[in-house]
């Protein structure tokens, strides 16, 4: 069981699917779409989904400034080969890892986890979110910034903070359903008992999954212990081919962070929020 006597009050920070290189991906400044007069509606929309993201995010940076941040994966968007590349800013791979350091850098965390994500988004045959935080200490030296200590990535951790043990992983399935969706992650949290009592890991207090772009938590006790499952939202903006397509759900966008003191975990949702740009309006004929 872990150390509840830990008493320092630690803010800790679960961003995830950043998708970093396609173009409603998280994007500074630098790599934004150009957007001059001749540009078509949908460019500009995208242009200003990018604006509107990254000055939320920012904010939810310099508000919540976090004491460790758990990276949660598809930080990097890939090689796009379902819609042939074409909503990428960059096909490069190592510059998507390069948008993603700075992302990083700019959530300004003195510890930071990295999260693998899905072989199709970070490569199937090579692992470009290890390029990452070799990335962020370059930035560091180079911007004349405090050191950020960055761990990982890894596929499958067990973190200890504040004597909380919180279990983590990039992937969950998905539900087509709303009502649905909570199954998923609850059966995380199943499946992360029966690992527990087979010996092969210690029972976490939090199971934490990404993914689905959509934020679903739950729990139930044991005991008198309360087991608490969550699903984190994405900072990868509504807006691609297969989402306006294939898909109906809605995409929650913003950061899910809790604050631990004393052995105590007190979820923060206030970083989840809507971008305007996206909204959509009906054709006047």
């Amino acid at each position: 069981m872990a150390n509840k006597k830990k008493a320092a009050s630690r803010s800790v920070a679960f961003p995830g699917d950043l998708h970093c290189g396609h173009v409603v991906g998280l994007t500074p400044p630098d790599w934004r779409l150009s957007c001059g007069t001749r540009a078509s509606k949908e460019v500009k929309k995208i242009r200003r989904t990018q604006e509107e993201a990254w000055d939320k995010y920012k904010e939810t940076c310099d508000k919540l400034k976090p004491d460790v941040a758990v990276w949660m994966g598809d930080l990097i968007d890939g090689r796009g080969e379902r819609s042939g590349g074409t909503e990428l800013i960059t096909t490069d791979r190592r510059e998507q890892a390069e948008i993603a350091a700075w992302c990083i850098v700019r959530m300004g965390a003195p510890r930071n986890i990295l999260i693998r994500g899905t072989p199709y988004h970070s490569g199937a045959s090579e692992q470009f979110e290890d390029l990452i935080p070799a990335m962020v200490f370059e930035i560091c030296e180079n911007e004349e910034r405090p050191f950020m200590a960055v761990d990982g990535p890894h596929d499958h951790e067990q973190l200890d903070i504040g004597g909380v043990i919180f279990d983590v992983k990039h992937k969950v399935g998905a539900s087509t359903i709303p009502h649905g969706s909570w199954t998923p992650i609850a059966r995380e949290d199943l499946w992360q008992a029966l690992y527990a009592e087979a010996g092969l890991m210690v029972r976490a207090d939090w199971v934490v999954r990404a993914h689905t772009h959509t934020h679903i938590w739950g729990g139930r006790m044991a005991g008198d212990k309360a087991k608490e499952f969550v699903s984190t939202p994405a900072l990868q903006c509504m807006g691609s081919r297969y989402g306006r397509q294939q898909s109906s759900k809605l995409v929650d966008w913003g950061v899910f962070a809790v604050r631990i003191e004393a052995g105590q975990v007190t979820p923060i949702r206030k970083y989840i929020q809507t971008i305007g740009a996206q909204a959509s309006k009906p054709q006047v004929i």
